[in-house]
C-alpha cells in the first residue's frame, strides 16, 4: 500500500509539473506562484479570501474548480446562492453548464466543469494539460466578478446596520 502511495504521489507531481510548465508558455498567470505538490489538485487565489480556483487531475480525468470554503458553513452557502442566481449568466460567459454542488451537509460548497480522460495515463496528459488550460481561463473570466460581488454582498448582509 506505502509503494502504490508513493506511486501516485510521484506521478501526481509530474503531471502537475508539466501541466504548470505548459501554463506558463502560454501565458497563463493563475497558477504561476504554485508549486507542482502530489495531491490530486492545485489551488490558486480566485481574488475572494478563501474561494480558490483549483485544478484536480482525477484517476478519471479532470476538472476544473471552484471550491466556497470559508470558515463558516452560512456565510459559505450565502457566496454559493448569491453564484447560483447568477448561473445562468456565468454559465453563458464560460460557454458550457457547469456542475453546481452546494453540498448541503459539508461547510464548502462547489462550482466544477469535468471532463473524462485516464488521468493516470503519461500519454493523455498533453490532452488533460490543454483541456485545462483551455477551461481555467474561462472559468476565471466567467467567475471572478460574480464571485467578488456575492462575497461582497455576503459580507454587507452580516454587518449590522
Amino acid at each position: 500500500m506505502a509503494g502504490s502511495k508513493k506511486v501516485r504521489h510521484a506521478l501526481r507531481r509530474d503531471f502537475w509539473e508539466m501541466c504548470l510548465e505548459a501554463f506558463q508558455a502560454r501565458g497563463i498567470t493563475l497558477f504561476q506562484n504554485i508549486s507542482p505538490g502530489d495531491t490530486h489538485w492545485l489551488s490558486a487565489g480566485s481574488g475572494t479570501r478563501a474561494c480558490p480556483f483549483e485544478l484536480l487531475l482525477l484517476k478519471d480525468g479532470g476538472a476544473v474548480n471552484l471550491r466556497v470554503g470559508r470558515d463558516h458553513t452560512t456565510e459559505n452557502k450565502e457566496i454559493y446562492d448569491r453564484l447560483y442566481a447568477r448561473r445562468e449568466e456565468i454559465e453563458a460567459a464560460f460557454g458550457d453548464p457547469l456542475d453546481w454542488r452546494r453540498l448541503d451537509d459539508k461547510k464548502s460548497s462547489r462550482v466544477v466543469f469535468r471532463m473524462h480522460a485516464d488521468g493516470h495515463n503519461r500519454e493523455a496528459w498533453p490532452q488533460i494539460i490543454d483541456w485545462m488550460a483551455e477551461h481555467i481561463v474561462r472559468f476565471e473570466n466567467a467567475l471572478r466578478k460574480p464571485l467578488a460581488d456575492a462575497a461582497r454582498a455576503a459580507k454587507a448582509s452580516e454587518e449590522p446596520g
